[in-house]
């Protein structure tokens, strides 16, 4: 092909949401919510996994990157081990958490007291994976001062529940319980 780049641009253009490796995700807070909320119909932004009761470790989520001959170390935000959760699957979980952010950015939800899912201004990521019959929960963002809130938030709630020992599926701040 004579004028690759033109192709490639007319690609880019043509494919207009598609993903880009040479740009990063440009969706906003709202961009995100609107997309998840369809898939968050049935949720209320609570229930067993959104509570403080449920984490048993909060560890800082790390990632490593190349950096010439060295590796950078960057704090991506929170990695929260949680105990066996009767009837979630890490997918199961992971919605769950993901609607109780998008429910807090729409206001249908209360955010919890030092929440470490819902941080105001930004979309945080949130991944589950399984280990072994229990849960690792990844809070992540790529701005270090949003990092940096969320691990501490993460650790707050975290021992906030081995201080009151609250159900997991505890209510907003506020409610009967939920407050030390």
């Amino acid at each position: 092909m004579r004028y690759p780049v033109l192709a490639m641009s007319a690609c880019v253009a043509a494919c207009g949401g598609v993903w880009n490796p040479f740009v990063g995700d440009t969706r906003t807070p709202a961009d995100h919510t609107r997309e998840l909320m369809p898939k968050c119909s049935s949720e209320t932004g609570e229930g067993e996994g959104v509570g403080p009761s449920a984490i048993e470790e909060v560890d800082p989520l790390i990632t490593t990157v190349a950096s010439g001959n060295d590796h950078a170390i960057h704090l991506r935000g929170a990695e929260m081990h949680m105990k066996p959760m009767s009837a979630l699957s890490a997918e199961g979980l992971q919605r769950r958490l993901e609607c109780h952010e998008a429910l807090v950015m729409v206001g249908r939800a209360t955010a919890l007291q030092d929440d470490p899912y819902v941080l105001e201004g930004a979309w945080l990521g949130i991944k589950v994976r399984s280990d072994g019959d229990a849960f690792i929960v990844a809070v992540q963002t790529d701005v270090l001062d949003q990092a940096k809130v969320v691990l501490e938030r993460a650790r707050r709630f975290g021992a906030r529940a081995s201080r009151i020992g609250i159900d997991p599926g505890a209510g907003p701040v506020g409610a009967a319980g939920s407050s030390p």
